[in-house]
């Protein structure tokens, strides 16, 4: 599916992934507390959530600190990835959080979750058909998503190798429309969206090589005086969006 070298990169890990897993234990990106603002009713009134491809867990662990009685379980095909996230809820003594293997594709879930949740996850993988197709027929009354998303009609699909570490992987950017009529075939509908723009300026890398995420400012309406940052990473403008599908019962 995605690959370095004939691996699949989500479980053999280099440096750059595990160092940006660690980075969202440790400190809590923007992107995390601003999916909790959007998400935070949900989440706060859910009783069992399930983070689908949730890697470390660094978001569903904030979210476990906010929300102590809702129960998390972060799904991820990576036994590395889990033991880090493991290893950080003990340490901050959360136990409404657990850490479970398997794949996004074709796990069954042993008990019901009510809210299910995937963080910038979609966009990297090779179309959002089939992961949402399987976690829909959970039927979870919500489903929370962020993604690369456009508001127009159309859908970029985006394979991007990176040469100096030999790994290539998708960017993909879907059209709303399109992710909201692909739900309603199995009854969900699109119930809220909101684009994230971020409110830190972040530095360009050092390295051209790497896909890294930075802003550059722009000018803003003539009615907003904070001007605009974008996000880029590498030669891709970030259009990050929160979503939220509803199941319609």
């Amino acid at each position: 599916m995605v690959l370095r070298d004939g691996q699949d990169i989500w479980i053999n890990m280099d440096s750059v992934d595990l160092g940006y897993h660690l980075k969202q234990i440790q400190e809590p990106k923007r992107s995390t507390v601003a999916a909790y603002d959007f998400f935070n009713r949900i989440l706060e009134g859910s009783r069992n959530v399930v983070d689908l491809g949730g890697g470390a867990g660094g978001p569903a662990l904030f979210f476990a600190e906010k929300t102590p009685n809702t129960r998390y379980t972060v799904l991820d095909i990576s036994q590395e990835l889990l033991r880090l996230g493991l290893s950080a809820s003990q340490t901050l003594n959360l136990k409404n959080i657990q850490f479970v293997n398997g794949d996004l594709y074709d796990f069954t879930p042993a008990e019901y979750f009510d809210c299910a949740i995937s963080l910038q996850t979609l966009s990297w993988l090779p179309d959002f058909r089939a992961p949402l197709k399987n976690l829909m027929s959970w039927k979870p009354k919500y489903i929370l998503l962020s993604s690369l998303f456009y508001e127009g009609e159309i859908t970029a699909h985006v394979e991007i190798t990176e040469h100096k570490r030999q790994r290539k992987t998708f960017y993909n950017c879907y059209s709303l429309g399109e992710v909201n009529r692909f739900a309603s075939e199995y009854n969900y509908g699109l119930l809220n969206f909101k684009a994230f723009n971020l409110d830190v300026e972040i530095p360009k890398p050092l390295s051209n090589d790497l896909m890294s995420t930075y802003t550059v400012s722009v000018e803003g309406k003539e009615d907003v005086k904070t001007p605009m940052l974008l996000q880029i990473s590498g030669p891709l403008l970030m259009n990050w969006y929160f979503l939220i599908l509803q199941l319609i019962e």
